[in-house]
């Protein structure tokens, strides 16, 4: 399929100069639509888009969002408790431009990182083969500030690249995959601010506006007129440990601007040699090796779903669905060997000395798997087993 983007424009710009987005739509039960395509809450790197949940109808052409009142039972839902409905057919066409136009969506689909897919069937209600497009929401990154990420040490470093000031009046930081760190972070508020340095802003204490310990949302503003960053300056977000390091780089850092606009900016990680950790490097060293299955057994059928993604990936959780056990065994083990070579993994447990708990646990493993083929063997297999023992 063709794959296109559709490049993301800050959401009041769209409001201001089109009326796209202000323009309400009827209650739901009087769409006028007659085949709905389910969609998803959108819970990427765009912060006003979060929370909103997408949606299509293949009759009618158009995709929609709404908020969904989440003190009503779901038993109970008619419809009345989707507010806010947007129809974002015309904007999303325009963003496409080129005359394309987005009907006839039959899915919709998301990435790790919260990105939203939208899946087009044709230029028609029964197109010809190959005219199916995907398209994904995605940000407009800038080139006037930057923010860099060591993966070393974990330190986030925000600068302004241009030659001109940026007045802006909250800072977001957000992650999917729960890679922030609050606890490391050296925000605005009472570092930059009129209780800090006053470097960013001198006149007006900051305030941190996100929940409290959320991995995932970081965001901060100020409590009265914009601060602002010089031209060529930079500030430490964090001097260590601001991320959380993983295979997955989603950290995404955006600046609310005086004027109402949204200023993105372009995150990019140094360290590790230039490149992204690979999967099953638990203690985060470029290689994948028995330290990190030493890691991985001291986490072994541990519930880490109390843990952000992040944070219980480097327990062990590479499959992500919040524990660590056979199946994460399973990846961990096929990543070893494609790493290290055929039969690599085998070799590198068994050669640790007894009596290791390296071995007792693959000890516990083999038996278990031992014990899980018996549970699968055929009836007839299971006698033939049984009389064999009885001779023995």
């Amino acid at each position: 399929m063709l794959h296109l983007e559709l490049w993301y424009q800050h959401w009041k710009y769209l409001q201001e100069r089109q009326c796209l987005l202000q323009c309400f739509l009827p209650h739901p039960s009087l769409f006028s639509g007659r085949s709905v395509t389910g969609g998803y809450v959108y819970r990427g790197p765009v912060p006003e888009l979060q929370g909103r949940y997408f949606f299509a109808d293949f009759v009618n052409g158009n995709v929609y969002s709404g908020i969904f009142d989440t003190n009503t039972n779901p038993a109970a839902f008619d419809g009345t408790n989707l507010t806010d409905v947007q129809n974002h057919t015309t904007s999303f066409e325009a963003l496409i431009g080129g005359g394309a136009n987005i009907q006839f969506v039959t899915s919709f689909g998301e990435d790790n990182a919260g990105n939203l897919y939208i899946v087009k069937f044709g230029g028609s209600f029964f197109p010809p083969l190959g005219q199916g497009e995907v398209f994904r929401i995605s940000p407009i990154f800038s080139n006037m500030f930057d923010v860099q990420v060591d993966r070393n040490s974990g330190a986030i470093t925000l600068q302004n690249t241009s030659e001109n000031e940026i007045a802006f009046s909250s800072l977001t930081i957000t992650s999917a995959f729960g890679a922030i760190d609050p606890g490391a972070l050296t925000p605005i508020t009472d570092h930059y601010d009129i209780n800090g340095d006053h470097s960013i802003d001198g006149n007006d204490a900051w305030m941190i506006t996100s929940p409290a310990g959320s991995h995932e949302l970081f965001r901060e503003a100020t409590s009265g007129d914009a601060g602002a960053i010089e031209g060529g300056e930079q500030i430490i977000l964090s001097s260590a440990g601001g991320w959380i390091p993983s295979p997955n780089e989603d950290l995404f850092v955006s600046l609310l601007l005086d004027d109402g606009a949204v200023l993105n900016a372009t995150v990019s990680y140094t360290g590790n040699g230039g490149h992204m950790f690979s999967r099953g490097d638990l203690d985060f060293n470029d290689h994948v090796d028995i330290d990190d299955w030493s890691i991985f057994v001291a986490h072994s059928h541990s519930d880490l779903s109390g843990l952000s993604r992040a944070e219980a990936y480097a327990s062990g959780d590479l499959d992500g669905d919040g524990d660590n056990d056979y199946g994460d065994f399973l990846l961990f083990k096929s990543v070893f060997d494609a790493v290290n070579g055929e039969g690599a993994f085998e070799a590198a447990v068994l050669g640790v000395p007894e009596p290791s708990a390296l071995l007792l646990a693959v000890g516990s493993v083999a038996a278990g798997l031992a014990n899980l083929r018996r549970q699968r063997l055929p009836r007839h297999s299971r006698r033939d087993e049984n009389h064999h023992d009885v001779r023995s």
